[in-house]
């Protein structure tokens, strides 16, 4: 039995620390580091057991930065308030993506154009 080393990705999220080991792809938890770190381990091992990785040279991490500008947006107030005239978008609230437009289909426009006429 041979040993190797792994990376654990640590995230704090709510109360729980969550360890992930990208190169295998096993997750655990645990209320401190140490407890994400042991469980971790303890699931990658079982899964090393049932599922071994080939021989490969460990990962290059380093880490970037991203330029994040974030402007704050107005709060519009409550939903259809027609004081304010609003339309109930609230601040933070994200934009929809717009619909992608179908392929042409000129017996699909002329039904929707009878049914809306």
């Amino acid at each position: 039995m041979s040993a190797r080393v792994f990376t654990a990705v640590i995230c704090k999220e709510d109360d729980l620390y969550v360890a992930e080991c990208p190169q295998v792809g096993t997750a655990s938890q645990g209320r401190t580091i140490e407890e994400a770190i042991a469980n971790l381990k303890e699931a990658t091992e079982l899964y090393l057991e049932e599922f071994p990785l080939p021989d490969t040279p460990p990962p290059l991490l380093t880490t970037f930065e991203v330029a994040v500008c974030a402007q704050a947006a107005p709060d519009l107030g409550p939903a259809g308030d027609s004081r304010t005239g609003t339309s109930g978008i609230r601040a933070g609230t994200p934009a929809r993506k717009p619909r992608r437009p179908e392929k042409a289909d000129p017996q699909r426009r002329n039904r929707l154009r009878c049914a809306f006429a």
